[in-house]
């Protein structure tokens, strides 16, 4: 993934708001994991300008066995620098976006998004698993979890196909096309 290893973001199914939780230890938690948490002991604190449960031990996160389906908010860049603080972290989708920097031209390290009005950037860990990839210049689609650290907002994908999803599908549709037929009508 591309968040710390301790750390959940909790979104209840249909709703804009999410919060994290830290954990004592490692998250071992699958994406899309219904769960029930047991809040005794915890503590809400603000802590670089998130709101996060902490003093939660792993076994006060019980899985449901249900799978949950959150759909990503549809919205721009100016939307998230004015609503990230009453949001929390939740899972946004934006479109058509260009990408700059990465360490060495890869999803790794801070990059640059920017979607033609405003620019925002976005934090990939250096132990993700995609960040030894390629950065794509743009992605038709790009979701990820808003974040904020101190005053700056991020929007942080959670695996590859967060990024290149759409872009890949559509170079795959061309490259697979062998011929094209056109219905032609008389007006």
């Amino acid at each position: 993934g591309n968040i710390e290893d301790n750390l959940i973001v909790v979104q209840e199914e249909g709703r804009d708001a999410a919060i994290l939780l830290e954990l004592s230890q490692t998250n071992t938690l699958g994406v899309n994991t219904e769960v029930t948490i047991d809040l005794n002991g915890s503590e809400l604190v603000e802590e670089n300008g998130e709101l996060k449960i902490k003093n939660i031990n792993a076994d006060q996160i019980k899985p449901t066995g249900r799978t949950v389906s959150i759909t990503p908010k549809s919205t721009n860049i100016s939307s998230v620098t004015a609503e990230a603080k009453y949001w929390g972290p939740i899972l946004v989708r934006l479109e058509n976006l260009a990408l700059t920097g990465g360490q060495g031209g890869l999803m790794n390290g801070l990059v640059n998004l920017n979607d033609g009005i405003a620019t925002l950037s976005t934090q990939f860990q250096n132990n993700s698993i995609f960040s030894s990839e390629e950065l794509p210049e743009v992605a038709q689609t790009y979701i990820g979890i808003v974040r904020v650290k101190d005053e700056t907002i991020f929007i942080n994908p959670r695996n590859l196909d967060d990024v290149l999803a759409l872009a890949n599908e559509t170079n795959e549709d061309f490259e697979m096309a062998t011929s094209t037929n056109y219905d032609v009508k008389s007006l």
